[in-house]
């Protein structure tokens, strides 16, 4: 008896059902593979889903991904497809909002055998909104699959069969039970805090019912439990007293309550600047220092919070005299005391200087909605631009939780290059210098004139200290000069799950925005992981500058959707020759990658601003996938771009200027690798103007869907019988008989063989500036005529001798 992989299924009526299953031990090459949904096991008649085995990855049914062995061991891969019309055909069960339990099972034939692989219940979730227009409102009574099992599979598994087990590991369960566990131990600590505050809070009562403002702690007393702050300041403690809670800073229950211990040598000097914040003297001169161990809020510092902003307020304008007290100086005395390893930010607080977070400590709020800082507007010109909430020099610290509004403090609507301008900025959340394995999770920054989500080296030029392994997770960026920004040499960073937003929250001013996604200045390491971008601006710019080369950058899984004419992807030196600073000259991103990501700029049909999806130059760009659209992709001068992993390709416009989805300005390369994916060419104006690849500097190793094609179009180009492609320099050429009115300039091109037809030949031919660029210079013809089938001549006539330009040629004989 063969084992079975117990592996039930949950899915959404209103989406297609994918899955993607591992299968550890089997080697699935050439199995025919079928899976059935039943109401219950062994009910008789057709199933209500039938798949199949398929190879079209968009096709219904159950299709071989891969087949990989490492260490001996065999490992397919099998992705399960259930179309989304087929999911909503599915039976309902119970009352509206029930799921539908049924059952399913997995076969495959191995060798003419047949084998059980899988079965389980089949479970479709009643909680659907988007979609359900047609549900109905009466339903039978359920009468699927088992209902006992409820934790299946949603995304994808793991089955390892052995010689007497099966194991099966469900995707993101591991992670699922931390987060679980991690979860209990969190409502264990809150249940427990609930609990001492409740007690507190009665006793708190007890004595507001029996005294008003009632002080205990005064000579003689041998309570522990004081009045409010200031009241303890006043008071004189017997000796016997060493442990004091205060009831309030400013008010009973106001969230500045805290436990107090007295100061006796030889515990740690305290600081005098920490009078009144960490630590107090009371009347009786006995000092009284906060008490570790405890949760520390930014109210026992007297940081009260704004009481006058709440969960709405962060989306509003607010006006100048509506601002409560700036509380910096509090909030970073509460950062600083040596006791506090975690704030916790529980209100809404004004600053009008930085607010730094020291090495190692933890800055988190409750949640970002309803917890963070405002900055008060800066007023006049400032000596250097400012940050927001920012550590540097941090070790292992993090920031969670919170929000920071910057305001738009320093901007003044001048333009983005004045100098003074730069140096009013306000940027968010920094993390700087030499910091190492700092995270930032769920922070979120708006209105920032400046860098919104900035992690950067310390020093001129970004080549000081450097931060290395940081992290921002779940972060978002409303309205800001740039969303996330990563700076100095050899800095190593990860965005994931991050996203930005040219778009206000508050309706007021819209800021500037230079794009979403940054870096430059020899970054050794940068890393997107689902990040997003929608609106007015490009959506990443990964740039060399300060004379240094950059590593490595990746973007996976992303989704970048620029709105306003801008290119989604740009990969450039910006100063290639070295005017701006010699050492830029000859700089390039070393290695650049994306993979199975979405770029696709809003089509803008206009000659200044038609976007690509990615525009590269001096860099290796490594295309895995995904989805490119605008003008298409273009490489320029000291790019080399590969594309494989069926990327979809599609460039448009209507402009009646000639596109290239695949374009090539000056001496940049597309190589094509594999037979998956398209590459689509439209130009609406005339569509004899649109090819899917330019005529130099393109290569299809294989060739995927291409539209326009030679032949028949939208069909698979025809296997080429010779390529010659290349250039002659100025000095190749020959003049023949010239004259006055015309150089007569030729050169000859040999080819590889003698053609075999000479109408299944195409021709291209370019001249190429001194400058890089392709141009055909005004009064300049270019003619050809065959010298034999092995042999081409091109004429050049005119009188500019064409100093420093070459011939750029292109010949490819196609076999039909």
């Amino acid at each position: 008896m063969s084992n079975v992989a117990l592996l039930p299924i949950v899915a959404d009526r209103y989406t297609p059902c994918v899955r993607t299953i591992r299968i550890v031990g089997l080697n699935l090459t050439g199995a025919t593979m079928r899976a059935q949904v039943r109401a219950v096991g062994d009910t008789p008649g057709a199933p209500l889903v039938d798949l199949q085995t398929v190879t079209n990855g968009n096709a219904e049914g159950l299709r071989l991904v891969s087949v990989v062995t490492a260490a001996g061991v065999t490992t397919s891969t099998v992705e399960m497809v259930i179309n989304e019309t087929t999911m909503e055909a599915l039976p309902y069960e119970g009352e509206l909002g029930d799921a539908t339990d049924l059952a399913w099972d997995w076969q495959a034939t191995l060798s003419g055998r047949k084998r059980r692989i899988a079965k389980g219940a089949f479970r479709i979730l009643g909680d659907g909104v988007t979609g359900a227009d047609m549900a109905p409102y009466d339903r039978g009574e359920a009468y699927g699959g088992d209902q006992s099992d409820t934790n299946g599979m949603t995304t994808g598994a793991t089955l390892t069969f052995g010689d007497d087990v099966v194991t099966i590991t469900i995707d993101g369960a591991d992670q699922l039970a931390v987060i679980v566990a991690e979860a209990e131990t969190a409502a264990d600590r809150a249940d427990a805090a609930i609990a001492i505050a409740l007690a507190a809070a009665d006793r708190a009562q007890a004595y507001a019912n029996q005294l008003p403002d009632f002080v205990q702690g005064s000579p003689g007393a041998s309570a522990t439990e004081v009045g409010l702050f200031a009241a303890a300041k006043g008071m004189t403690f017997v000796s016997a007293i060493n442990r004091i809670r205060t009831t309030g800073r400013q008010l009973r229950g106001d969230g500045g309550a805290a436990w107090y211990v007295r100061w006796v040598a030889p515990m740690p000097a305290l600081a005098a600047g920490q009078q009144d914040f960490s630590w107090f003297q009371a009347a009786d001169a006995s000092r009284w220092v906060l008490e570790a161990g405890q949760p520390f809020y930014p109210q026992q510092f007297g940081a009260m919070g704004d009481p006058s902003l709440t969960r709405t307020t962060i989306a509003q304008n607010i006006a100048v005299g509506s601002r409560g007290p700036d509380e910096a100086a509090a909030i970073n005395a509460a950062l600083l005391a040596p006791m506090v390893r975690e704030l916790i930010v529980t209100a809404q607080h004004w600053f009008g200087t930085d607010i730094r977070k020291p090495s190692g400590k933890h800055l988190r709020g409750l949640d970002r909605a309803t917890c963070g800082f405002h900055r008060i507007p800066l007023i006049g010109n400032q000596a250097r631009p400012q940050f927001g909430v920012y550590s540097e020099d941090d070790d292992s610290g993090s920031f969670s939780d919170f929000f920071v509004n910057c305001q738009r403090s320093g901007y003044t609507g001048a333009p983005g290059s004045n100098q003074q301008q730069l140096l009013n900025r306000c940027s968010g959340l920094i993390i700087r210098r030499d910091s190492r394995n700092v995270r930032a999770s769920r922070v979120d920054v708006l209105n920032s004139h400046g860098y919104s989500h900035y992690t950067c080296a310390g020093s001129a030029g970004n080549a000081g200290p450097t931060p290395k392994d940081t992290i921002r997770e779940d972060c978002r960026a409303y309205n800001g000069q740039t969303g996330f920004e990563e700076t100095g040499l050899g800095l190593t960073h990860e965005n994931i799950d991050c996203s930005v937003y040219t778009d206000p929250l508050d309706g007021g001013i819209v800021l500037p925005m230079e794009c979403a996604f940054h870096s430059y200045s020899g970054v050794a390491f940068i890393r997107r992981i689902r990040c997003s971008f929608i609106g007015n601006a490009p959506a990443v710019l990964d740039a060399i500058a300060d004379g240094v080369d950059s590593g490595t950058i990746i973007n996976i899984d992303c989704d970048y959707e620029p709105t306003g004419g801008q290119a989604a992807i740009i990969i450039t030196n910006p100063d290639p020759a070295g005017v701006g600073n010699p050492n830029n000259a000859g700089r390039r991103i070393q290695k650049y990658i994306i993979r199975h990501t979405r770029a696709v700029p809003a089509r803008i049909f206009d000659n200044q601003k038609s976007p690509y999806a990615v525009q590269a130059d001096n860099a290796a760009v490594s295309i895995e996938g995904g989805e490119f659209r605008g003008l298409g992709i273009t490489a320029s001068t000291g790019a080399v771009v590969d594309i494989r992993n069926g990327a979809v390709v599609e460039g448009s416009r209507s402009d009646g200027l000639f596109l290239f989805a695949l374009n090539i300005d000056g001496t940049g390369l597309i190589n094509w690798y594999g037979k998956a994916g398209s590459v689509t060419a439209i130009n609406t104006t005339d569509p004899n103007l649109a090819r899917p690849g330019a005529d130099f500097g393109v290569t299809f190793y294989d060739f995927p869907k291409l539209y326009p094609a030679s032949g028949a179009g939208g069909y698979t180009l025809p296997p080429y019988r010779q390529r010659v492609r290349g250039e002659k320099a100025r000095g190749a050429w020959g003049s023949y008989n010239p004259t006055a009115d015309n150089l007569n300039l030729y050169v000859n091109i040999p080819l590889q063989t003698s053609v075999a037809s000479r109408d299944l030949t195409d021709i291209s031919l370019t001249l190429h500036a001194p400058d890089g660029t392709v141009v055909w210079p005004k009064g300049v013809t270019v003619t050809y005529d065959w010298q034999s089938d092995a042999e081409l001549q091109v004429r050049i006539g005119g009188t500019d001798p064409l100093n420093n330009f070459g011939l750029r040629y292109s010949i490819l004989e196609w076999t039909a």
